[in-house]
């Protein structure tokens, strides 16, 4: 592998292909493959494409479903906040799908509707939720913030929906990544550390404060940094943006922050719409300067 000057690596891209692994001293299963994955990253393995996918996606449903458990558990008992829990759920469950978009196997049509049937499922719990199914009465409980289980329909079943969206038209871009990670790390920690430590308001809003907006910013940021390195690991080039060396990819994903964190401040619609949205814009202009 040849490293570039940014987080990715500059191998040729391509589609999945499949190439024996030719005998050596260490051999391997003779049915063993490597799977390239955009940008050139070679991940071992001896399923198929698609069922390397499948495989892929219950694995990343199986961690959501770990995650999710855990604070509606601690909230149902009465351990934490549901506000709270509601907000560690929003901040780190869309991170936690994007870290298994590296070992999917290609970027055709099918791996991206296999990799979106992950948001789908949940966004199927959250009707179910809505309409009083007492198996999902924690969930309901976890994600509300009064405890109407209807609210199962507004921002978490949005937020659902634009993981589906971005997973099934941006898959694999800086653009789908870039504008989930400030809709969901972003826009938890506003709220966690606003809440927490949000003494100061903002003068246009009563309910938005200077250290939310800080934690948004930097908490944005950082993940957005942190999940760029993830995937050029694996080798994965993810657009114009992310192949900038890392001086100015830095910057320009703290300006985006920036303004992803002002967007969260104007009460106009869902920020679970706004903040992506513009994120997205703004991810697709840079990379085009």
């Amino acid at each position: 592998l040849i490293a570039s000057p940014s987080f990715a690596f500059a191998l040729p891209r391509s589609s999945v292909r499949h190439v024996p692994l030719k005998p050596t001293n260490h051999r391997l299963p003779n049915h063993q493959h490597l799977h390239y994955i955009r940008g050139g990253a070679m991940v071992p393995s001896s399923l198929p494409p698609l069922a390397c996918d499948s495989a892929c996606a219950l694995v990343g449903l199986a961690g959501a479903s770990v995650w999710l458990k855990i604070w509606t558990s601690l909230a149902s008992a009465g351990k934490i906040d549901p506000k709270l829990s509601r907000k560690i759920v929003h901040s780190g469950s869309a991170p936690l799908f994007l870290l298994t978009w590296p070992f999917f196997s290609s970027n055709g049509g099918s791996t991206r509707v296999i990799a979106s049937l992950v948001p789908l499922a949940f966004m199927t719990r959250l009707f179910r939720a809505a309409r009083g199914d007492e198996s999902q009465a924690s969930l309901a409980a976890a994600i509300s913030r009064t405890g109407d289980k209807s609210e199962a329909l507004g921002g978490p079943l949005i937020y659902c929906s634009v993981l589906v969206f971005l997973t099934l038209f941006s898959w694999r871009s800086d653009v789908a990544i870039v504008a989930i990670l400030q809709m969901a790390v972003g826009d938890g920690f506003a709220d966690i550390f606003g809440r927490k430590w949000g003494k100061v308001k903002w003068p246009w809003s009563s309910s938005k404060s200077v250290v939310g907006t800080v934690a948004f910013v930097l908490g944005a940021f950082a993940a957005c940094l942190g999940i760029v390195s993830w995937f050029g690991m694996f080798g994965c080039s993810l657009g114009t943006l992310t192949n900038l060396p890392v001086v100015d990819l830095a910057t320009r994903l703290f300006f985006i922050s920036l303004v992803s964190g002002a967007t969260e401040l104007v009460p106009l619609f869902d920020d679970n719409l706004t903040v992506p949205a513009v994120a997205a814009g703004l991810t697709y202009l840079l990379g085009k300067a």
